[in-house]
């Protein structure tokens, strides 16, 4: 998927990040039920709103960022700026936000051409999950590369693990609140 993501325009990239945007928007009540039923935390009331700022707040302010090719060019200096993907990601998700922080960090990591590993919370494994799998989808019918986004299913600790200390992986956390 890196190989394949490295080579997008910045339109081809766009259009996957708002096909991402809007799976997850229309989903963002569906998600939301899910991962307060999963979990046993919060409001699902509280978590849609969550889900909205994960999914359209972050991608109103993402939408006109260049990243791909030239981003800066400082004449004074001469140096120029050049966006390369720096995947693949390995994102911890929290079990007090789980759909949100999926969202946003799926939309993130596919803004810059990146694929993103979700690593879920094992007490938020199906919600995380199932954010993903729509987000990944939607990517994928806006012709995303294959696989480039996953979700662990065991989200053991071992397993994670071995990601977070893999050389290939950049990591990021995520806090999710």
């Amino acid at each position: 998927a890196a190989a394949v993501f490295s080579q997008f325009t910045q339109e081809q990239t766009d259009r996957v990040v708002l096909a991402v945007y809007r799976a997850a928007f229309m989903n963002r009540v569906k998600l939301a039920k899910l991962a307060r039923e999963e979990t046993g935390l919060g409001r699902w009331q509280d978590k849609v709103i969550k889900n909205v700022v994960a999914s359209q707040f972050v991608y109103e302010d993402i939408k006109d960022l260049k990243t791909v090719g030239v981003i800066h060019e400082d004449p004074v200096t001469g140096i120029v700026e050049i966006a390369q993907p720096i995947g693949p990601i390995l994102a911890i998700i929290p079990v007090t936000n789980p759909t949100s922080t999926t969202i946003f960090q799926i939309l993130i990591a596919l803004k810059t051409r990146t694929p993103i590993i979700i690593s879920p919370s094992k007490k938020a494994r199906n919600s995380s999950a199932e954010a993903a799998r729509i987000c990944y989808q939607a990517a994928l019918e806006a012709d995303a590369p294959e696989d480039c986004v996953q979700w662990l299913s065991d989200g053991s600790r071992e397993t994670t693990h071995a990601l977070m200390t893999h050389k290939s992986l950049s990591l990021m956390l995520a806090t999710g609140g």
